[in-house]
């Protein structure tokens, strides 16, 4: 064998002998694909001392580097002229060529480069060993066999999953032209780069190359002879021929005579050339044998590839003769014609179906042929999903009432086909969801025009701000459009109050989202009013404290729709806020200003002129200096715009500031509030809404009221003899003190201390509150603890989310009278925050 360059320990030690003696592999046997391949090269002695176990081939195996260079040394002839490798960069094969002073390479020189290939392909970082058993692919083995076999340079092949830039190109045309490579898929010519090679389909590579090299070429028989020759044997009956002679007649013709021709000593007569007519053929006694038929192939598995095809995978079979090739058929199932690929070699385990319809089901099943007969595998089904429609076009919605409407859109533009349409819908505190949904044939909907527009009607239980959804459904996916407002009245005004004025206003003015939320929590619902729509009504349902003046909903004129009217959208928030101290952190400014507009109206001299309304206008004034001021200048005599001085009142009061004006009006010369006056002014004040709402917001200023009781009816005008209720110290505690916050998972630990005063009374417990971001103080979000203890855990609360904690002490002042919620409640403790977390 050829001297290799590099240590001959690297390779399988060549063989000593002709393998005359070798029985074959015991896992290759004569029903095996590649049986002769495998034996052929094995007499040869390619494959000597190369067995992967006792007696074992392993045709299934990785071939790895080792394997490749040691067959291919052993059955190698050097191809003279390496021009085609040095026109491309070969480098990263580490390619260094030494020619002859004749400009040839020798043979030990081509053995050296395939060593030295194998060791510095990609294999930077790798031990030699490590190196050697890596496994190699079908590109990677192409210029080893071109260098080996001297294939010829070649045009290109046209596998489409190669390239310019591929640089095992060249290698793999020359391999394809010789016919020692083929096309790995029916559809379109692929190489399949990638794929490793195994070591049974290496030995029928090999056996292809060696074809090539040296085509086998047809043998003449020799001639038969006349006459059989006497070797010595005595000769039977069958093996005696007859000689024919002939013999002149009396007629001058010929007679065929089959009796043996006599010597004639005597006369010199001429004897007629005898003609012996060609034997005919022996035949044969024994049967020839015939080749079994194959096994079905097995573990054949379908997967998607692209979205039109199929990759189909399967292994040899398990038993039977030997298979010559491949082939696959499919079909969409349940129809009876079968689709044929083309014939795919016999080392070939995979191949890619292109080009099937999207949104059927295939069958497919491989067959492995030979010259008998072929089995055919067990027919394995996949879906091709079409894909998903494109969404909806131009939806919109038509309102018959508050709560029925038509819903129209137009078919997607493309995508795949429409199987059937989802319409949802959800209320304003909901999600779009299964149960609130309509799933519909198009073949359900009523079509409307050329488009072709559908349309779909829906009737819901009761009125709210409805949010629709329309989306295109087909197996391969769901497609959605926007959400689409239904355009009731009501609806309108609350999209427009959310989106245009709580959402692009309320950064700068918090307190219209804060009032926007407690109208939201807890309960919340739209309906018509009274008069047959001439009134849209925003309802809160137990919404405390509002509940104490009686407010329970904004009533607005459903003419008032739009972006134009967002002054009137602030007007009616501005009620809310002012109507309740829940959502201040300080209420008593908001009663400052609630006397601030009282004193206004009452020096108008007309009915009509109302203090809330003076308080309100000024509200969407201080937010949109054009807007609305329809009781300033209708209303209230004497007064035009919303004066400097009445904004800057209500701006201090809505930021939690004691207004100017009120120190200006009530402070004396010493810095003292004249309590009397401001009670005095609470008790003028024209409605005991609003006088009710100022009593309620000052219960806990300058001390609190000491008979808060007495206040409230003196308040509202049901008694008039109450004179001032609050006295020096105050009657209710102050704050606690100290208070901690531990956040839990889904909770938060809080403990305090005593407030520093208890307002002259025992006290008898403490009130916890916690709110969110966005989230205002509620009677919802609150806990009672009794007065003996001075920690508590608030649970069921959100991970992730920041929460304020406030604690305020409670005494007995008065307990079981108007007002009872919070007679006693002292000053709350500054607020304090956490986040609850997991873990």
């Amino acid at each position: 064998m050829l001297a290799l360059a590099l240590s001959a320990s690297l390779w399988h030690a060549p063989p000593s002998s002709a393998q005359d003696d070798q029985a074959g592999y015991s896992d290759v046997k004569a029903d095996n694909e590649y049986y002769d391949d495998v034996t052929a090269l094995l007499e040869a002695g390619v494959l000597a001392d190369d067995e992967c176990g006792d007696g074992q081939f392993c045709p299934d195996n990785d071939l790895d580097r080792r394997s490749l260079v040691t067959w291919l040394i052993r059955s190698m002839e050097a191809d003279d002229s390496l021009d085609w490798l040095e026109k491309r960069n070969w480098t990263h094969l580490k390619l260094q060529l030494n020619f002859d002073d004749e400009g040839e390479l020798s043979k030990d020189e081509v053995a050296k480069q395939l060593s030295m290939w194998a060791l510095g392909l990609d294999c930077l970082g790798s031990t030699m060993d490590g190196c050697l058993a890596r496994p190699v692919s079908r590109q990677q083995m192409a210029p080893f066999v071109v260098l080996a076999f001297g294939v010829p340079e070649a045009k290109s092949a046209g596998f489409i999953d190669l390239g310019q830039k591929n640089p095992y190109e060249p290698a793999i045309d020359r391999l394809a032209d010789a016919g020692i490579v083929k096309s790995c898929t029916i559809a379109a010519p692929r190489y399949c780069p990638d794929d490793i090679l195994s070591r049974g389909e290496m030995a029928s590579l090999l056996a292809e190359a060696e074809h090539w090299r040296n085509p086998p070429t047809a043998t003449t028989p020799e001639p038969e002879t006349d006459e059989d020759e006497d070797d010595g044997n005595d000769e039977t009956e069958a093996d005696e021929t007859e000689k024919e002679t002939v013999e002149e007649d009396d007629d001058g013709g010929d007679e065929i005579s089959t009796q043996p021709a006599e010597e004639d000593d005597e006369d010199d007569e001429v004897v007629a050339p005898v003609t012996t007519p060609p034997a005919e053929e022996e035949e044969d006694d024994e049967p020839e044998e015939t080749v079994a038929l194959p096994g079905a192939p097995t573990n054949v598995s379908l997967s998607l590839a692209g979205s039109d095809g199929i990759a189909v995978t399967w292994q040899a079979p398990g038993g039977g003769g030997q298979v010559e090739h491949y082939q696959l058929a499919w079909r969409i199932k349940e129809d009876t014609a079968w689709t044929s690929g083309s014939s795919l070699p016999p080392q070939t385990r995979s191949d890619t179906i292109a080009g099937l319809q999207m949104g059927q089901t295939y069958e497919v099943r491989v067959e492995a042929a030979n010259e008998t007969g072929s089995t055919v595998s067990e027919a394995e089904e996949i879906s091709i999903p079409l894909p998903a429609p494109e969404e909806p076009r131009d939806v919109r919605i038509d309102s018959l009432s508050d709560n029925r409407f038509v819903v129209h859109w137009k078919e997607p533009s493309g995508g795949g086909t429409v199987a059937q349409y989802s319409v949802q819908w959800r209320g304003r505190h909901q999600g779009f969801s299964d149960s609130r949904r309509s799933l519909l044939e198009p073949s359900e909907l009523t079509t409307v025009g050329t488009a072709p527009e559908r349309m779909f009607s829906l009737t819901l239980n009761k009125p709210d701000v409805y949010m629709v959804r329309v989306s295109a459904v087909n197996s391969g996916g769901t497609t959605p459009a926007g959400e689409t407002l239904v355009p009731t009245k009501s609806n309108k005004i609350v999209r427009h109050i959310e989106r245009d004025l709580v959402g692009e206003y309320g950064d700068e003015y918090p307190w219209l989202v804060e009032t926007w939320e407690y109208i939201k929590d807890p309960s919340f619902e739209i309906t018509t009013g009274g008069y047959r729509e001439a009134w849209v009504e925003i309802h809160w349902l137990g919404g405390y404290p509002l509940d104490r003046t009686r407010a329970e909903k904004l009533v607005i004129y459903p003419g008032w729709i739009g972006r134009s009217y967002l002054d009137i959208y602030a007007h009616e928030l501005a009620h809310v806020y002012t109507l309740t101290n829940d959502l201040a952190e300080e209420p008593a400014p908001l009663a400052f200003a609630h006397l601030y507009f009282s004193r206004l109206a009452n020096g108008s001299g007309s009915s009509n002129c109302w203090a809330e309304e003076l308080y309100a206008d000024t509200a969407a004034v201080m937010i949109f200096p054009s807007g609305r001021d329809y009781y300033w200048t209708s209303a209230c005599p004497g007064q035009t715009r919303p004066t400097a001085e009445a904004i800057e009142v209500v701006r201090q009061a809505f930021n939690g500031q004691v207004p100017d004006w009120f120190y200006e009006t009530y402070e004396d010369s010493s810095g003292a509030v004249d309590l009397e006056a401001v009670w005095s002014d609470v008790k003028a004040m024209e409605d005991d809404w609003f006088s009710l709402t100022v009593a309620y917001q000052l219960r806990n200023a300058f001390g609190g009221y000491c008979d808060a009781y007495q206040a409230g009816r003196s308040a509202d005008g049901r008694d008039v003899t109450v004179r001032n209720p609050w006295r020096d110290g105050g009657c209710v505690p102050k704050a606690p003190r100290g208070v901690s916050l531990t956040p839990g998972n889904r909770s938060i630990a809080l403990s305090w201390q005593e407030p520093a005063y208890d307002g002259g009374q025992d006290l008898i417990g403490y009130v916890v509150e916690w709110k969110a971001s966005g989230q205002s103080y509620s009677s919802f979000r609150r806990m009672d603890v009794s007065a003996g203890t001075r920690s508590t855990v608030i649970n069921n609360l959100r991970n992730g989310v920041e929460y304020t904690v406030r604690v305020t002490a409670v005494n007995g002042l008065d307990d079981g009278n108007y007002l009872t919620w919070d007679d006693g409640l002292g000053t709350p403790s500054p607020g304090v925050s956490a986040i609850p977390r997991a873990g």
